[in-house]
């Protein structure tokens, strides 16, 4: 049998899913302090080392950007940071007004938005017929938007991922409770 490299022998050993949710906060940690410096980068990718193991540290590349961006199922609703939305993201599906005025993210609390998965109508762009596609749709964090497309919409069924939850800040919660989370 042909010996194994340390990132061979690494990748065997089973991650806890407490490692796991770690590597995946520091990494938007990380990319987020990327972006407040206008994307220069702050060093290489993490380094872990297996601590019960004398394995040297092998460098894990970062879960994809794509992890951090909104994936909701149909009919669900998730709280997002606008700063891991997609650029094109610019208007509430509720009201039709800007999520981010002067095309930049609003400081806190209003950097967040309620994220869905539905049916939103467009002008095709050959044909210029009124057609539906299913796709993400953003809200202000705000009842009215919401309840304009979601009439009986609760706010306490916004879920709030394992990764998003320890970067809100005290000035987040209290508007998330002001909204009616239970958070």
């Amino acid at each position: 049998m042909p010996s194994q490299t340390p990132r061979q022998i690494f990748q065997q050993i089973p991650q806890s899913p407490q490692l796991v949710e770690a590597q995946r906060i520091q990494f938007a940690r990380q990319w987020e302090l990327q972006q407040t410096t206008q994307g220069q980068p702050l060093g290489s990718h993490l380094l872990q080392q297996h601590s019960a193991t004398n394995l040297p540290a092998v460098r894990i590349p970062p879960p994809s950007i794509n992890s951090f961006l909104p994936q909701p199922r149909n009919g669900t609703f998730e709280l997002h940071f606008l700063h891991y939305c997609p650029p094109a993201v610019r208007v509430c599906f509720g009201c039709g007004q800007t999520l981010k005025p002067d095309n930049r993210v609003p400081n806190p609390p209003y950097d967040m938005t309620i994220v869905s998965r539905m049916l939103r109508p467009f002008n095709h762009p050959v044909s210029g017929e009124k057609v539906s596609k299913e796709g993400n749709v953003y809200f202000h964090v705000n009842l009215e938007c919401i309840r304009t497309k979601q009439p009986f919409f609760n706010p306490n069924n916004v879920k709030v991922a394992n990764w998003l939850a320890p970067q809100l800040t005290m000035e987040h919660i209290s508007f998330l409770r002001e909204f009616g989370m239970h958070i």
